[in-house]
């Protein structure tokens, strides 16, 4: 009967309008489940930069996350910098004066988030998640961007407080910074089920088979913590050759030191660079033979990058790097959960391997999550790779140790409950909770941060895996582990949109 009348009421209520606005794969899955919520309880504005025929191309990763199709496309010209910035600009205008949203919601430090100008501009109420993260490196665009909305967000939902430290020192007033920890967490927990079920592996040693990926003999099949698991995209790492053929003779040395496959979940734009470090290797060559026999110089034919394989050589490249297209969600998750070691420039590769508890490296040479370092959950390893090696094989160990500890506390555990059996089952809830918090997350892993409840049964079988976001959480940062980030954004936006202009004193 209540749950009736609150249907009954909330239908009869005029309900906020929030304007969404996203325009890359990160954006959305960390606002995945934020989305979902605001969908449910405001009327959400979906605002995709890109273009429609883009999501045609992406639908099963909106539909891998559980969400619906933008309701508009911004088409957003990339054709330059600058006429990316002013159109997003330009049709963040367009659509407010359409659609009149309350208040807009952005992630992040992408060109996307710079729809936040217009939004002030218009006196449109600014929430800004992932706000105050600080690299204090401008090699990396991405620090422009975030500075920018950070100073003109009405709200700035911050991850740690570390974020939280760095916009108070700016002159943020406390009021405008709001706690609401990693949305990936939530992610991730309302995504297990299909991660944990994805058969990636075995469609990856189904290419092998029928030859549409190269193969040695000691390479086939690829199986669980027996491969490196790579992404790079950053503009800063591959846009800038010398960097990009520093990162190529990493994989190159990795394959090599442990004679174990290396996949490549390769960006776009990491391949588009890749091509033309190969074009610009070759030009040279074919400029040298042009000058030595006086012949006329001809244009570069265009390069194919295709099956992990490049019909070029920035270096000599290790049959064993297999260069693929981006990975689903998903796919990638459980790719990182089962990699021997993975080793990427994502923003959220800290967060990940803390929360699920796989070993990695950050692939960067500053980061803007601080925090991450202080626990000792990542390490930055920049691009040398004597020190690229050493990390990998020093997070390796350390989660082989982790293990091993784990495993023996297990066998403590069972032996504990065999010996108080009565006990047990005169008190089987808390019997249960104790004999479940510390189990394996595969055959020779242990327990993520977030605690996944393992069937005792079952200590070997991934399938049995459960959040527990009450369970105990290491010495990792805590903000990582907060299992209600979309409900605090929610209320937040709820309670403050309609007050913001008035405490600002403005009219409108």
């Amino acid at each position: 009967m209540i749950e009736k009348l609150i249907t009954d009421h909330r239908s009869q209520i005029t309900k906020l309008k929030i304007m969404t606005v996203v325009g890359t794969r990160p954006e959305i899955i960390r606002l995945s489940a934020t989305i979902k919520r605001l969908d449910k309880y405001t009327h959400q504005i979906f605002v995709h930069t890109g273009q429609n025929y883009d999501y045609e191309l992406n639908e099963i990763f909106f539909e891998d996350l559980g969400l619906r199709k933008p309701d508009h496309f911004m088409n957003v010209d990339t054709s330059s910098l600058g006429i990316a910035i002013g159109d997003i600009i330009k049709k963040t205008e367009e659509l407010i004066n359409l659609e009149k949203p309350d208040a807009l919601l952005v992630l992040g430090d992408t060109n996307s988030c710079l729809s936040a100008y217009m939004a002030k501009r218009k006196h449109i109420p600014i929430f800004h998640m992932e706000a105050g993260n600080r690299s204090f490196d401008f090699n990396v665009p991405e620090e422009v961007n975030r500075r920018i909305i950070d100073h003109i967000a009405d709200f700035n939902l911050v991850y740690t407080e570390h974020a939280r430290r760095h916009l108070i020192a700016e002159g943020l007033q406390h009021r405008r910074i709001y706690l609401t920890g990693s949305p990936m967490f939530e992610v991730l927990q309302q995504n297990m089920e299909k991660i944990q079920n994805s058969d990636v592996l075995q469609r990856l040693n189904e290419q092998i088979t029928n030859h549409q990926l190269p193969v040695t003999n000691h390479q086939s099949p690829i199986t669980n913590h027996e491969y490196f698991l790579v992404s790079v995209h950053r503009e800063e790492n591959v846009d800038i050759p010398e960097n990009l053929q520093k990162i190529l003779t990493i994989l190159n040395t990795l394959a090599e030191t442990y004679n174990l496959p290396v996949i490549v979940s390769t960006h776009p734009r990491t391949r588009k660079r890749i091509e033309m470090l190969g074009k610009d290797k070759k030009q040279k060559e074919k400029d040298k033979s042009i000058k030595a026999e006086g012949l006329s110089n001809k244009p570069e034919e265009t390069l194919n990058f295709e099956h992990g394989t490049l019909n070029f050589e920035p270096e000599t490249l290790n049959p064993l790097i297999h260069f693929l297209k981006p990975f689903g969600f998903t796919d990638y998750v459980h790719l990182q959960m089962n990699a021997l070691c993975t080793i990427s420039d994502s923003g959220t590769i800290s967060e990940e391997s803390a929360i699920l508890n796989f070993p990695a490296i950050s692939l960067r040479q500053s980061m803007e999550r601080p925090e991450a370092q202080d626990t000792g959950s990542i390490i930055l390893t920049g691009f040398e790779p004597d020190v690229v090696l050493n990390a990998i094989a020093t997070v390796i160990e350390e989660y082989k140790e982790k293990v091993k500890s784990n495993k023996s506390e297990v066998k403590s555990n069972k032996s504990e409950v065999k010996r108080n059996k009565s006990e047990v089952i005169s008190q089987k809830l808390e019997v249960e909770s104790q004999e479940t918090s510390s189990f394996s997350l595969n055959p020779s892993a242990f327990p993520p941060p977030f605690a996944l409840i393992l069937n005792p049964s079952a200590l070997n079988d991934t399938s049995a895996l459960i959040l527990n976001p009450s369970a105990f959480i290491p010495a990792f940062p805590q903000e990582y582990f907060i299992p209600n980030t979309s409900w605090r954004v929610l209320k937040l936006i709820l309670g403050n949109t309609k007050l913001s202009n008035k405490w600002w004193g403005v009219n409108k």
